[in-house]
C-alpha cells in the first residue's frame, strides 16, 4: 500500500453509547482500519493507544509491546482500560503505515466516584 493512500481509523466502545462510568469500571476500545479506497482490512506497520488519565501524563501503549493491545483480525485491534481516577479520560489510537502517522477520534470518558452517582 502506498503512502498516499488514504486509511480510515474507526473506533467502537463496548459497552456502547456509555461514556460515564464509576472509578474501578473498564471500558473495551476497538479499532478498525481500513483501506479507504479498496475498502479492504489492513495492519499498521506501528500502533499505539495513547490513555490520558485525568491531571495525569498521559500513557502510551504499542502493539507488540505488552499485551494491552489486542488483534482480533487483519485490521481489528481492541484494548482494555480501566478506569481508577474520577474526571475525564482521553483514549486516542495512532496508527503508522509507510512512515505516514494516522489518528483515529478521541474517545472522551467521565468517571465518578460511585458515592456521588
Amino acid at each position: 500500500m502506498a503512502a498516499e493512500q488514504p486509511l480510515l481509523l474507526v473506533t467502537e466502545v463496548e459497552p456502547q453509547e456509555i461514556n460515564s462510568f464509576e472509578i474501578g469500571s473498564s471500558v473495551r476500545l476497538h479499532l478498525s482500519i481500513v483501506d479507504a479506497e479498496k475498502r479492504l482490512p489492513v495492519d499498521p506497520d506501528v500502533l499505539q493507544l495513547i490513555v490520558a488519565p485525568p491531571y495525569q501524563s498521559p500513557t502510551t501503549y504499542t502493539y507488540g509491546i505488552g499485551t494491552e493491545i489486542v488483534k482480533s483480525s487483519t485490521g481489528a485491534y481492541y484494548a482494555d482500560t480501566s478506569f481508577t481516577v474520577s474526571g475525564k479520560w482521553n483514549l486516542q489510537y495512532i496508527a503508522i503505515l509507510s512512515s505516514v502517522s494516522v489518528g483515529s477520534n478521541t474517545s472522551l470518558f467521565y468517571v465518578v466516584n460511585s458515592r456521588y452517582w
